[in-house]
């Protein structure tokens, strides 16, 4: 019984990127998206991810195991702004 109260207050992140699964604290307590694997996460669209597995996504970026959107941002404007993605417009 003891054992899953605790599974309340942890994440539980497992992936194929990973040797062992990384347990994290939870905000609060629950059991919504105890289990969350990277792997499920991002290998869906980003927007439908984000849609169903809303605290997954928010723990994987908190701690750094898939980009945040602010780094996303920032990616995106990098590649904009050296034209990387206007050249790809440009030659169609």
């Amino acid at each position: 019984m003891i054992i899953v109260a605790g599974f309340g207050f942890i994440h539980v992140i497992n992936g194929s990127s990973l040797s062992v699964p990384h347990l994290i604290l939870k905000g609060s307590f629950g059991y919504n998206e105890t289990f969350v694997s990277i792997d499920k996460i991002t290998g869906m669209p980003w927007i439908f991810a984000k849609l169903k597995y809303p605290i997954g996504c928010k723990v994987l970026q908190d701690n750094g195991h898939i980009e945040s959107d602010e780094a996303f941002e920032l990616r995106v404007k990098g590649n904009y702004e050296s034209n990387t993605l206007a050249k790809s417009f440009d030659q169609r």
